[in-house]
């Protein structure tokens, strides 16, 4: 989950990862798209304002379908562990076997 604030002009700024799972570069592309992000301003009075957004950006992995043994798939499963990664969901350890 990415909490933001967006400036008058409809940028945002402050962006902060409250909530992620999985390798830190995830949560330093969400940040990079949203600091791209262009929103329609709030208003107060007549006058545009600052405001805050959430969003939840869900990333997938997609690759070749092909066949693994098990013991490909464990042997995957210890590097990836090896690396510090270790929030896996279903379809992403799918996608990298």
């Amino acid at each position: 989950m990415l909490n933001y604030m967006v400036d008058p002009e409809g940028n945002t700024y402050e962006i902060e990862a409250t909530t992620y799972a999985g390798d830190r570069s995830f949560v330093d592309a969400a940040k990079t798209a949203a600091r791209r992000y262009k929103y329609m301003t709030s208003h107060f009075n007549g006058e545009p304002m600052h405001s805050s957004a959430v969003n939840k950006g869900t990333f997938r992995l997609f690759r070749k379908q092909v066949s693994a043994t098990t013991e490909q798939i464990n042997q995957t499963l210890a590097t990836l562990a090896d690396l510090g990664i270790t929030y896996l969901y279903e379809d992403v350890f799918f996608g990298c076997c």
